[in-house]
């Protein structure tokens, strides 16, 4: 199969461009120059110009397109507008941020808690650009995968399957989600307070091999204008995720929970999403276990923190 990737050097899309290859498939990362080191074939250009796009279909002439970059609707409307009205089918990377129980956690709204794990039916939130005046960055200001979702939900052109992302991580994450717990965890000796209303929060992750795995099925699937949540099946509360890591780095300090309210946050809503469908449709399985994928993004963590010293 001929896939064409869009922004596939990144943390998530690196991992998905090499399951392919190793597959068998005949991969094309189209992205910006940078530095990155990669033995498969590469186009240079910008996803979001109509005449780099046009010629990177053009020259590879895709079966599947794997946009792993649309964080905005204008994202969408390029890709569409360089297919020149070829129909094709096209993976696109959203986010479970797309949930209405994702505006009552972070914006401690006020509401009924809404049950979870959330299923791809749960209620879509209604409020647009949930980073602006939070993130300073042009990226904040644009970004709604609602919006995203919607624009290739109801295109002519693009036949699309969405993937809505819970939590990734692992190496290269350059989120770093886990770099403040292992830091600390360092010292044998010391004390990390977490907010009780966070301690018992779960929030969907997933190991960045295992969700890279979820999209190449995706990918080689028969399925067309699908919605599929993707994270792991069994959710961790942070101070679950504090005492696994603790374990695996044989740590003998105190984790006390404080009574103390973060920012704006409503902690009572947690954020679980619901993967059997792709599990029941697709065959989706974990590829790594849990316990290995904590323990290969802690050595990881460990290799960051040394070199920054």
């Amino acid at each position: 199969m001929k896939i064409l990737i869009l922004a596939g050097t990144g943390f998530i899309g690196a991992e998905v461009s090499k399951q392919l290859v190793n597959r068998g498939h005949d991969v094309t990362v189209f992205h910006r120059p940078n530095k990155s080191n990669i033995s498969y074939n590469e186009i240079h250009g910008d996803y979001n110009d109509k005449a780099d796009l046009s010629r990177a279909i053009n020259e590879t002439m895709p079966d599947v397109i794997i946009h792993m970059r649309a964080l905005c609707k204008e994202n969408i409307k390029s890709l569409e507008s360089a297919l020149n009205n070829q129909k094709i089918k096209v993976i696109i990377i959203s986010s479970c941020d797309v949930y209405k129980a994702y505006d009552i956690l972070c914006n401690g709204l006020i509401e009924n808690i809404i049950q979870t794990p959330l299923d791809e039916n749960a209620e879509i939130r209604s409020s647009r650009f949930p980073y602006r005046g939070k993130i300073d960055s042009d990226f904040a200001y644009d970004y709604d995968k609602v919006l995203v979702e919607e624009t290739a939900l109801s295109s002519h052109i693009i036949d699309p399957i969405i993937l809505r992302l819970g939590m990734v991580y692992g190496p290269a994450d350059y989120n770093r989600r886990f770099a403040n717990i292992v830091s600390s965890m360092r010292n044998q000796d010391a004390s990390i307070e977490i907010p009780s209303d966070l301690a018992n929060m779960k929030f969907s992750k997933g190991y960045v091999e295992n969700i890279a795995y979820g999209i190449v099925l995706a990918t080689e699937s028969k399925e067309h204008r699908k919605v599929y949540n993707l994270a792991e099946r069994t959710s961790l509360s942070e101070l679950q995720w504090h005492n696994l890591i603790a374990e695996k780095l044989d740590w003998h300090g105190s984790v006390k929970l404080v009574n103390y309210k973060m920012n704006s946050m409503n902690f009572s809503q947690h954020f679980t999403i619901d993967s059997s469908k792709i599990r029941k449709e697709l065959g989706y399985k974990e590829i790594v276990s849990l316990e290995n994928g904590i323990e290969k993004t802690i050595q990881w963590e460990l290799v960051m923190i040394s070199s920054a010293k």
